[in-house]
């Protein structure tokens, strides 16, 4: 490119097919914002000449190894250089490799005209200077709200390489989503075309009149509860909000896309406002931005002698706002980097994936779990009594009482009627009577208990709360977890010597010394009982002893907590390092 004429000569590179005249020269001049209609006028006016002659018209075919040569009058910028910080992970003669910001626009635009990142290079590499054009160096994008791995070119010699390579879909590009759902099946590919939304013209759609588009995603991490998954989306072509639209056109819109999100997670999000719980899991989904990432970037250079490859060995490069470590990476010609995702992508991450600490009081009757279960709940913390769901079970119209009377007809039931309660005197006795019809309530019951329990669970998620405490006096003896649970299970034992169990049993509750004797033969050994829980409170003093058993408790669970939060940060961590579930980055592909 010759800058003092403004003549510039664009060769096909080999092996490249036939393609229309104007739509090769808007592919390659599009960095410099010339659109295809002044493209057709240049043509018309003689500018643009064809192996020496003048180029008849836009509709003309060129092939491989034609030479073409395009006149334009010298331009006239007014960008203006802006200070601003710039995350460099590499940089040498010909290119550099940056981490955009979220949130920065790429270059200027009708309502943008300052403030972007094309404004920002010049200080960062004054070699820009010397290119024309409002958008010196640009030869992709990102949109404003997504942040990640972007080339820019330092010269215009590269910038035309860089441009072929993009057009030609010789640039690996990956990028992490979070989106609404887990997409079924895990993995995937998506041939939709891409063009403007009919309905509204500031959205992309995918559409049958629209350009070609492919794009492959992966599941990196499934929510087990299926509300949202972290996706690696690699793109084959390079359409406006391909990663958007595609992700959006079946049925797993990203996180936070104002633009794109489906009708149907916009409904989940007004249902889910109806509560106190509702309303923060959905603030959760709202995290201002598109959660989108560009991750990944694998190229061959277009200059090899110009990479820097001591450079590349000994570089430090700069810390991400996720904490984690970026990775830059040569094998021959061939450069590829790993880009982790910014702070605000990693915590919405951590925070849809974490689960309040799943936390159950058990021990023998007349230990303290209620009194101890009763001080958690002090500061506001829901908690979860056992007994006073099978309370409600047994109560008319409770399931308990449905079922039982389906098994039992009136044996167990106050009086006959769809609206009759148990009558646990006569329940109690009976199974007190015969170990087979104990074993029978219990399958009956104890599955009862434990849905209600997942259900307070799930609850607590909702509402983000750090742990779900709750009272569940034959945990062990019911087989601990019925089905899969989600997260770690906390067992606390409260232990309390059997004389004083007695003696509190028979003076606060009015038990005989036959009822203390029939359950406590129901249940575990207190020893086997205590010594299979996680964490120990004693309750064989004061009131005041056992609240300060309780304190000693929240430092345990908080401790607990604390483990399950870094144990979640390092598995993203590692998802963001690329290593683990990486996918085939074949740049013939």
């Amino acid at each position: 490119m010759n800058l003092n004429t403004g003549s510039r000569v664009i060769r096909f590179s080999a092996g490249e097919g036939a393609a229309r005249l104007d739509l090769f020269l808007a592919r390659h001049l599009r960095p410099e914002g010339i659109s295809r209609e002044k493209i057709k006028r240049l043509i018309r006016d003689g500018k643009v000449r064809v192996n020496g002659a003048p180029a008849p018209s836009p509709k003309e075919s060129v092939s491989a190894g034609t030479t073409l040569e395009i006149s334009l009058p010298a331009l006239s910028s007014s960008l203006t250089p802006e200070a601003g910080s710039l995350k460099v992970l590499y940089s040498d003669a010909a290119l550099a490799v940056i981490d955009k910001e979220a949130g920065l626009t790429t270059h200027p635009a009708p309502g943008c005209p300052e403030g972007t990142l094309a404004h920002r290079l010049p200080l960062h590499f004054p070699e820009l200077a010397r290119m024309e054009g409002f958008r010196p160096g640009i030869v992709h994008r990102l949109d404003k709200d997504t942040g990640g791995l972007m080339i820019i070119a330092l010269s215009e010699k590269s910038r035309l390489v860089l441009a072929a390579l993009f057009a030609g879909r010789g640039i690996f590009k990956e990028y992490l989503a979070l989106v609404h759902g887990v997409p079924t099946p895990l993995t995937g590919n998506i041939n939709a075309p891409i063009g403007r939304d009919p309905a509204r013209k500031t959205r992309m759609a995918a559409t049958a009149s629209g350009r070609p588009a492919r794009s492959a995603y992966r599941v990196l991490y499934a929510d087990p509860s299926g509300r949202f998954a972290l996706t690696a989306v690699r793109i084959f072509s390079g359409r406006t909000h391909q990663v958007r639209v595609h992700m959006q056109s079946i049925g797993h819109p990203l996180i936070g896309d104002a633009l794109y999100t489906d009708p149907r997670c916009a409904e989940r999000s007004r249902s889910m406002a109806r509560s106190k719980s509702d309303r923060k899991l959905a603030e959760l989904f709202r995290p201002g931005r598109q959660m989108l990432h560009a991750h990944r970037l694998s190229f061959v250079h277009p200059m090899p002698g110009a990479i820097k490859h001591e450079a590349l060995r000994e570089s430090v490069l700069p810390a991400s706002e996720s904490g984690a470590a970026y990775r830059v990476e040569a094998r021959g010609s061939e450069l590829s980097f790993v880009c982790p995702p910014p702070r605000d992508f990693a915590d919405c991450a951590t925070a849809l994936a974490r689960r309040a600490l799943r936390v159950v009081l058990t021990g023998s009757p007349g230990c303290g779990k209620s009194a101890l279960l009763t001080m958690l709940a002090e500061d506001g913390t829901p908690v979860f009594s056992a007994d006073r769901t099978v309370a409600d079970l047994y109560a008319p119209g409770g399931d308990a009482a449905h079922l039982l009377r389906a098994r039992y007809g009136d044996r167990f039931v106050a009086r006959a009627g769809a609206g009759a309660g148990v009558d646990k005197k006569a329940l109690g006795e009976a199974m007190a009577a015969d170990a087979g019809l104990r074993r029978e309530v219990e399958n009956t019951v104890h599955p009862l208990v434990f849905h209600a329990l997942q259900a307070f669970r799930s609850e607590c998620d909702a509402l983000c709360l750090p742990f779900a405490p709750a009272e569940v006096p034959l945990y062990f003896e019911a087989g601990g977890e019925c089905g899969k649970t989600e997260g770690r299970v906390v067992t606390v034992g409260v232990h309390c010597p059997f004389p004083v169990r007695r003696e509190r049993l028979m003076r606060l509750r009015g038990w005989s010394d036959e009822m203390v004797t029939r359950m406590e033969s129901w249940q575990w050994p207190e020893d086997k009982k205590i010594s299979a829980c996680d964490f120990v409170a004693d309750n064989t003093g004061s009131l005041e002893d056992l609240r300060r058993e309780a304190g000693r408790l929240t430092a345990f669970l908080e401790d607990a907590r604390a483990v399950e939060d870094a144990e979640l940060e390092r598995m993203f961590a590692a998802l963001w390092d690329g290593r683990q579930g990486r996918g085939n980055d074949d740049l013939s592909l």
